[in-house]
């Protein structure tokens, strides 16, 4: 770790919450530094120049995770698990052989306009697999396990009861 990089408190302190806590969204890292939006901007550009930093967009948001050395997992999946409707429907498809659209969009309670655009982030990360049969839509994760396994991992980060039950069910 360039010790320089790091001298300042308030940029090591951000650096560490980014290491335990890869995949957030910059409104989160506010949130939960309870740093000004202009600061925190000017140390996550600091830290991505320095290489301690990376980040990733699903085209719609920005997220950032520890270099290299320290996260080599998979970006798309933990941004989307970041997100609180993305990760409802990933957990209700990890204890189903499969869900319909309606099935799902009743239970995460939105929009079928929502569920779509979800659908669709989803879909084009390659962590949801699709099923087209005349009308119907049916959906399923080809790799339960992965998804299990970054619930696991970063179980503590998320604080979701949801997530608790899920990962409860799966490992069952």
């Amino acid at each position: 770790m360039p010790s320089k990089a790091l001298e300042l408190k308030k940029r090591r302190v951000l650096y560490q919450h980014i290491l335990r806590n890869p995949g957030l969204h910059l409104r989160a890292l506010e949130r939960d530094m309870r740093m000004g939006l202009g600061d925190l901007r000017h140390h996550l550009d600091f830290l991505e120049r320095e290489g301690l930093i990376l980040t990733a967009t699903d085209g719609y948001r920005k997220t950032y995770f520890p270099g290299k050395k320290e996260f080599s997992g998979d970006k798309a999946l933990l941004g989307l698990l970041r997100q609180s409707k993305p990760r409802a429907i990933l957990l209700l498809l990890l204890n189903a052989e499969s869900g319909g659209f309606d099935y799902l969009r009743k239970k995460v309670g939105v929009s079928k306009s929502t569920l779509s655009f979800h659908m669709k982030k989803l879909e084009e990360a390659g962590i949801v697999a699709v099923q087209e049969d005349r009308q119907r839509k049916t959906y399923s994760l080809p790799d339960k396990d992965k998804v299990a396994e970054f619930l696991i991992t970063y179980r503590p980060s998320f604080l979701d009861a949801a997530v608790d039950r899920a990962l409860e069910a799966w490992l069952g």
